[in-house]
């Protein structure tokens, strides 16, 4: 087994987390209020919400 049969699959797999990581962070940490409830024991939906358009 040379040092390229495994280097390159760890390398890989560490990239992989990494960005999965960065993407989880990125992803819980960003304001979408569409998606998310204002409150969170409320049960209406995001359309509910929406203010009428005139």
């Amino acid at each position: 087994m040379t040092p390229g049969d495994v280097l390159v699959p760890a390398a890989i797999t560490i990239l992989f987390v990494v960005a999965w990581f960065v993407f989880g962070i990125v992803d819980s940490t960003r304001d979408d209020p569409s998606t998310r409830p204002a409150d969170p024991t409320s049960r209406e939906t995001s359309e509910q919400r929406l203010p009428e358009r005139r």
